[in-house]
């Protein structure tokens, strides 16, 4: 399973990518990954949010997370302000898991 993320906007409006494929991850985190994309049902969720966004919400950050799993692929999009918690924990194991 192969999992990019892009994380985009904010004030400054950066974007920064960062990826992981669960061959290369220790088997903990590897495991962990695969029980966060299957308990948040990611192949099954919609492509763009339909939660609306807030007032003032062009400066959110916005993750577009892509999976690929054998022939299977499948992207969302989420802010800040609509991703789910184990989307967000995804996030954030994976970006701790970057190099430099």
């Amino acid at each position: 399973m192969k999992i990019t993320i892009t994380r985009s906007g904010g004030f400054a409006g950066i974007s920064k990518s960062f990826s992981a494929d669960d061959n290369t991850l220790n088997e903990s985190d590897g495991k962990r990954i695969k029980e966060l994309i299957q308990n948040s049902n990611f192949f099954e969720m919609s492509s763009k949010s339909s939660v609306p966004q807030r007032r003032g919400a062009a400066d959110f950050i916005v993750y577009r997370i892509t999976v690929e799993e054998g022939e299977k692929s499948h992207t969302v999009e989420r802010t800040e302000s609509t991703i789910d918690s184990s989307l967000k924990s995804l996030v954030k194991l994976l970006e701790s898991k970057q190099v430099g």
